[in-house]
């Protein structure tokens, strides 16, 4: 699995903090390189502003040959992402790969573009079904044509709560296309309500998505509290649409075998909140996200992990081994921000170190840097392998300068079910005892994807994009190495 971090330097003059010492500070706190560092900017680019950002981010990444993730947010509409716009961003990226960038191994671009459209965060392109599959495939096909190694994210939110109430305002649902509404009413039920699917409507194809990604937080604004037991196992792999659908994981990574991202994950801690500590606030939430069922010495920190049994290892009743649970989840990339939360209006610190803005947690920082790292650790290892992959082993790999991943011994191929509930395969079928939803959609010939599950590692028909086929796949086949014995 790939580790990295949020880089929210970017949000800060730089007479602040300078993007190559921030990068290098991670360096020193981790004990090693980063295999990947995540940043956002807007598509179409603002004036003076994105070109800069991205062209010193991917720098930094491309200097130390590492993955660069960037959210492409579309702050001035879904339709003003133009197959000029796109192409243009693709032609950044292709700047930086291996082969084009001259003063360091180069990088891979991995995009997530438009996240979190099933959600309420984004006023600019949530609902909006229609517009985000035309602009989410323009945006593949320039960096599947224009670029060697950049491969595309689809990045809803986590459904869990769908549709929210303060979302179904009824300003809100009068803005609606008449497309767009019927699209949303997944069960033709005449409404919009948490029997629907709070995803197959923005589903664009297998064919033009590299990476699935989905945004899970443990999160509560109103009380500092512990991640509830198997919260993760919650928010991506539960039954949804009135438990008509297998789970998130199941339906889009397992189903159409493809690698899955957690790009910005963290555990809200207000510091003005009654509860419990930010150590075990965040501490709890990185046992989960982070467990591969191996014993951790904490060192003086090993009284304040929350959830530990005296042999070390992490209680399976509260976090599930990641490795044998989720097979295809290939990255992990934890939010260390300090940020004014838009809903609840209260500091929030999401951090694990110290950060530009919050510098006074310098002792919870200690503690959390310690979990992390030791959760983390290259050294630790599942099967006698390297399970977590920072920057020496991703370059070791090859993995940012195209080597042929299917070439990887893989011990353990994931089984590739037939996705269900989405373009592409047959209509869901509901688990044991679970309420019946008739009237189900059919899929449209725009949204409908012919292309088939693939061999873990192998390329799937439809893309013309061999080599991130071979890269984005080979990751998959990396973290297959270290979990044979487990299976």
């Amino acid at each position: 699995m790939m580790v990295g971090m949020y880089e929210s330097t970017y949000d800060f003059p730089a007479t602040i903090y300078s993007s190559k010492a921030r990068f290098d500070n991670y360096t020193q706190d981790f004990g090693w390189d980063p295999s990947v560092m995540h940043v956002f900017g807007n598509l179409p680019f603002r004036d003076g502003y994105d070109i800069p950002l991205l062209t010193d981010f991917l720098t930094r990444c491309a200097e130390r040959g590492i993955v660069a993730l960037t959210s492409m947010e579309p702050w001035q509409g879904l339709d003003n992402v133009t197959d000029s716009v796109a192409a243009t961003f693709a032609d950044l990226c292709a700047r930086f790969e291996p082969g084009n960038f001259t003063n360091g191994p180069g990088t891979a671009c991995l995009v997530r573009f438009a996240l979190e459209f099933n959600g309420p965060f984004h006023p600019v392109w949530m609902w909006q079904p229609t517009a985000h599959k035309a602009a989410f495939r323009r945006v593949a096909n320039a960096l599947h044509s224009r670029t060697k190694l950049a491969g595309i994210m689809w990045g809803p939110n986590s459904g869990l709560g769908y549709p929210w109430a303060f979302q179904l305002d009824p300003n809100n649902l009068t803005t609606l296309s008449a497309v767009d509404r019927a699209a949303l009413d997944t069960n033709k039920d005449g409404k919009i309500d948490n029997n629907d699917d709070p995803y197959q409507p923005w589903w664009p194809g297998a064919e033009y998505v590299d990476w699935i990604a989905m945004t899970a937080k443990h999160w509560n604004t109103d009380m500092n509290v512990e991640a509830p037991a198997q919260l993760l196992n919650t928010l991506i792999d539960a039954p949804y649409a009135g438990g008509t659908v297998q789970s998130f994981y199941q339906t889009y990574a397992a189903g159409f075998n493809l690698p899955m991202a957690m790009p910005d994950t963290g555990a809200t801690y207000v510091a003005a909140n009654p509860g419990v500590s930010g150590v075990v606030v965040k501490g709890s939430w990185m046992e989960q996200l982070y467990n591969t069922g191996n014993t951790y010495n904490f060192g003086t920190y090993q009284s304040q992990v929350p959830h530990l049994l005296p042999s070390g290892a992490i209680d399976p009743a509260y976090a599930s081994n990641i490795a044998t649970k989720f097979p295809l989840m290939k990255m992990i990339n934890l939010y260390n921000h300090y940020v004014l939360d838009d809903y609840s209006q209260k500091l929030i610190d999401w951090s694990i170190r110290s950060h530009p803005l919050n510098q006074s947690a310098t002792d919870q920082s200690q503690a959390l840097l310690t979990i992390f790292r030791t959760l983390v650790s290259p050294q630790n290892q599942v099967n006698g392998q390297q399970y977590f992959v920072n920057r020496d082993r991703l370059i070791q790999l090859g993995i940012v300068t195209g080597a042929d991943y299917t070439k990887i011994p893989q011990s353990v191929t994931p089984s590739a079910p037939t996705p269900t509930g989405v373009a592409g395969g047959p209509a869901a079928v509901p688990p044991a005892g679970s309420p019946t939803v008739s009237g189900a959609p059919a899929p449209s010939a725009s949204s409908t994807s012919t292309a088939t599950p693939a061999a873990a590692g192998g390329s799937k028909p439809g893309r013309g994009h061999a080599q991130a086929q071979t890269l984005w796949g080979g990751i998959i086949g990396l973290a297959f190495l270290a979990i044979a014995a487990l299976a």
